[in-house]
């Protein structure tokens, strides 16, 4: 990354920071960044999108079914945020994922329930092991041991923390319903007036605002519209796995109907089928067909 782009970085989370995190942010700026940010990157991220002649917010939620969600992406460099809006074609909707971090096993590794995340988290909260005797902690434990960096821990005392907070966020989600993160750092959107919740802490390091927006204390626009389940869309319209494993576990583990998702990437199939389905009297069954007419 240039010099100049490090300062134009640094000016954009200064920007952020004033107008959604500091003490003196309210609904006034706000709505003046949330509305400026949204526009322009729904411009910049959705012209691949305009050119096939396809009305689609590239930053919409859409809702989801987490039994849908059932295989990986195989795309390479998966986990690029600025891959949102894109249309791809290739065979990685049908590819096994390129890099498992350790978590993925079995033979069909393509199967997200085959992941050892998923397979650890059932085991814990659906059979009541104890996350020590997961196969999962016992694989970060090992890593630990060697001197390597696992599951964002450098200690066993930074595994078991992070163990009590996928505690906290079952509970929370059970109880409370899964929410996104615009909703946990308490930004409302009513049409374009934007209102901030003053009971909420958006900036700061303490253990609640880690588990409201991950390790990064300012997103912006992208950042928090991107830091929540991730998925692709292939050929057939399928439902690809990205990002966000720990929550789609926990949806899954709690029978949950539906939970906002962000599409990353969508397969050029898929978009000659919508297209298709635009330019005839065929529907579709499918988020992205109900959100061309949501607009």
């Amino acid at each position: 990354m240039s010099i100049k782009q490090l300062s134009e970085n640094h000016i954009y989370q200064f920007i952020t920071y004033v107008m959604l995190y500091n003490k003196l942010s309210n609904t006034i700026t706000a709505s003046l960044y949330w509305n400026f940010a949204g526009w322009y990157h729904q411009w910049k991220h959705g012209k691949q999108l305009r050119n096939h002649g396809l009305k689609l917010d590239p930053f919409a939620y859409h809702s989801i079914d987490p039994s849908d969600i059932n295989y990986f992406s195989g795309r390479t460099g998966i986990k690029d945020r600025s891959d949102i809006g894109k249309i791809m074609s290739g065979d990685w909707d049908k590819r096994p994922p390129q890099s498992g971090g350790g978590y993925i096993q079995k033979s069909d590794i393509r199967k997200f329930e085959n992941n050892l995340v998923y397979e650890s988290f059932h085991d814990h909260f659906k059979k009541g092991v104890p996350w020590s005797e997961t196969n999962l902690i016992q694989f970060v434990h090992d890593e630990i041991d060697r001197g390597n960096r696992c599951w964002a821990c450098t200690s066993r005392t930074d595994v078991q923390e992070r163990c009590k907070r996928f505690d906290e966020l079952y509970k929370t989600i059970n109880e409370n319903g899964y929410k996104t993160k615009r909703e946990l750092l308490g930004i409302n959107i009513d049409g374009r007036i934007v209102k901030l919740d003053k009971s909420i802490q958006r900036y700061g390091k303490s253990t609640e605002h880690i588990t409201r927006t991950g390790s990064n204390p300012v997103r912006g626009f992208v950042g928090i519209k991107t830091n929540e389940i991730l998925v692709d869309v292939g050929r057939n319209g399928e439902i690809l796995f990205v990002d966000g494993v720990h929550r789609l576990c926990i949806a899954k583990l709690l029978d949950l109907e539906e939970i906002p998702v962000t599409i990353l990437v969508r397969h050029s199939d898929w978009i000659r089928k919508l297209q298709q389905a635009v330019n005839s009297t065929e529907t579709l069954d499918h988020s992205d067909y109900r959100h061309l007419y949501s607009n």
